[in-house]
């Protein structure tokens, strides 16, 4: 039918899913031409905005397994300490020490313990192996991930180009039944190409399509 077609308008849910209605639209929504109302269905959280900043911070991180292993070595040295400190402080009593020079070095033998560089060399290990990473274009955001990638058996990335250099290039070509390296092809690209009606004079043209196209594809093109 020709011409512009009447369309409903009314304030109401047509659907209970709030993304699939009809007649709604996200508060930063330009309109090119004419004129309109808007009723506010939704504020703060109980937008979609909302619910997705809710659900996004809402998620458990965990921790690493090297903040494991060193909160596991802090409780051990704790308890090696507490455990020194207390026979080290009945030592003193039983030699005749004033009990206020016995806290005293209760407190010394638990304070001597206490492992103050531990911080600073766990850091300096994880910056060092950053840093070697980096060297072999493999960029490190967050230092106790070095660790956790000893125990990476598959990276899952898609075709953006996250993980990768975003090329796109075809490695071979499939005729038929027939599978054909590109790589192979490029090494006899020189050779003359001898027109018949065959599978081979296929192979070079459809080769030679598709060679054209192995390049780099950038910004979508």
């Amino acid at each position: 039918m020709p011409g512009p077609l009447p369309h409903s308008r009314s304030p109401e849910f047509a659907n209970d899913n709030p993304l699939e209605t009809k007649n709604s639209a996200f508060f930063s929504t330009n309109a090119v031409e004419g004129t309109m109302r808007g009723i506010v269905i939704g504020i703060v959280d109980s937008t979609v905005m909302g619910r997705i900043a809710g659900l996004a911070s809402g998620l458990d991180t965990g921790e690493t397994p090297i903040a494991k292993e060193i909160a596991h070595l802090i409780h051990v040295i704790t308890g090696v300490a507490v455990f020194l400190g207390v026979t080290f402080f009945i030592i003193a009593f039983i030699h005749g020490y004033n009990w206020l020079d016995a806290v005293i070095f209760l407190i010394r033998i638990i304070v001597a313990n206490v492992p103050e560089g531990l911080l600073a060399t766990v850091t300096v290990c994880l910056t060092l192996t950053a840093k070697r990473m980096a060297s072999k274009n493999c960029l490190v955001k967050i230092l106790e991930a070095v660790e956790t990638l000893r125990s990476t058996s598959t990276i899952c990335s898609e075709e953006t180009g996250t993980l990768t250099l975003n090329p796109r290039i075809a490695n071979c070509n499939k005729i038929s039944r027939d599978l054909f390296e590109i790589e192979e092809y490029l090494k006899k690209i020189e050779e003359p190409v001898k027109i018949e009606n065959n599978s081979y004079f296929i192979w070079k043209l459809v080769s030679s399509s598709i060679i054209k196209s192995n390049k780099n594809c950038n910004s979508g093109s």
